[in-house]
């Protein structure tokens, strides 16, 4: 069971897996290798199986929040957000200082636009995510005076990341908020877009990794709500694809590497900052004909990627664009000042900064698009 805990910290999931497995054949109620059994299929995106074992080692032993816990994000991840209500709800039954799980409590009321409710859990906690959280229901309940304060407050404790960037910018433009932006004051000046075409084998690299996601039965989908007519593979591509996924990390370590010094002059806390370490995350969105994805943004990231691996003949001039944007978004059409969009083709990489939302303009083609996404994340 040690064992299996140390090749997980050392990123080998299926050296740990064996161990684990190896750890219940001598101990058959060791609810723990269970659990762990359990987080480390989450992290292959095998919701299922995840979900299996978190129960397993709840029938051995019920009354462990850290387990509910875990359950109660797999449930979430997988759509099933009753149940994920539960599980969060047990956790915290079980252990009432719990933060994760009444984090994820109030991530989950303010997935369902319960942002009131939502704000008075994050309110509870000063943690950094918490916080973010709150600021972010404050938003929504369009409380301007609130969101000056809390934004300030975030500010003066020192932080600097995507969250914050994005809503300094969307307040200033939504209510004419003037505050310093120590994240990055104008992020639509550092979108990258450029070709892979000539610079890897594009077919045998990504073209590859997208047959392996999307043609494996065995392969799973995470519930996406902003995705309209398509799917999103589950877990993070990387540590899914053995020596591939690994080959493919280095490809987009390189280009993020070569995007730090192209913009290394800058004063911009997003090169200042930039992160000593970090991990990468990635997965692939494939969609069918009139398939579009809704304005989001990826609150851990620092910089998000996307490289496509597949776009179909443009039937309108902007088809399937990725479009960026400093501002909010209340339909997917216009581009102003405060917007960018991006033709995108067949070998495209882009790179911008996390605090930008982005979405995708509807297509029709009988063709897929498909989409490697990534983020890169601070450690």
């Amino acid at each position: 069971y040690n064992l299996g805990n140390a090749f997980q910290q050392l990123g080998d999931l299926d050296a740990a897996l064996t161990s684990y497995r190896q750890a219940i054949i001598s101990a058959p109620n060791l609810d723990s290798a269970f659990c762990s059994i359990g987080r480390v299929l989450h992290s292959k995106g095998d919701l299922n199986g995840a979900i299996e074992n978190f129960r397993l080692a709840l029938s051995i032993n019920q009354d462990v929040a850290e387990t509910h816990y875990f359950l109660g994000v797999a449930l979430h991840d997988s759509g099933s957000l009753g149940n994920a209500h539960d599980s969060y709800k047990r956790a915290l039954i079980l252990d009432p200082q719990h933060s994760l799980a009444a984090t994820n409590l109030a991530k989950l009321l303010y997935e369902n636009k319960q942002f009131r409710e939502a704000a008075e859990i994050f309110s509870l906690n000063e943690n950094s995510e918490s916080q973010q959280y709150l600021l972010k229901c404050l938003y929504e309940m369009g409380s301007e005076p609130a969101i000056f304060t809390q934004l300030r407050k975030l500010i003066d404790n020192g932080e600097k990341n995507a969250v914050i960037g994005s809503y300094v910018s969307r307040a200033h433009k939504r209510y004419g908020i003037e505050l310093r932006n120590p994240y990055c004051q104008k992020p639509l000046n550092f979108v990258h877009h450029k070709s892979l075409l000539h610079t890897v084998d594009f077919a045998a690299t990504f073209g590859r990794i997208a047959s392996t996601l999307l043609t494996d039965s065995a392969a799973e989908h995470r519930a996406q709500t902003l995705l309209t007519n398509g799917i999103q593979t589950a877990g993070n591509v990387f540590s899914q694809c053995g020596e591939l996924g690994r080959e493919i990390e280095m490809i987009i370590r390189t280009e993020i590497e070569n995007y730090r010094k192209y913009f290394k002059e800058s004063n911009e806390g997003l090169i200042r900052n930039w992160p000593e370490k970090y991990t990468l995350s990635g997965w692939i969105v494939s969609m069918a004909e009139g398939g579009k994805l809704a304005a989001h943004m990826h609150d851990s990231g620092w910089l998000t990627g996307s490289i496509y691996i597949n776009v179909p003949p443009k039937s309108q001039p902007d088809s399937g664009n990725l479009v960026v944007a400093s501002e909010d978004v209340e339909n997917d059409a216009a581009v102003s000042e405060n917007r960018r969009s991006i033709d995108v083709i067949t070998g495209s990489l882009c790179l911008f900064p996390s605090s930008l939302l982005h979405y995708t303009r509807p297509f029709n083609a009988k063709e897929k698009r498909v989409v490697l996404a990534f983020d890169m994340i601070p450690l």
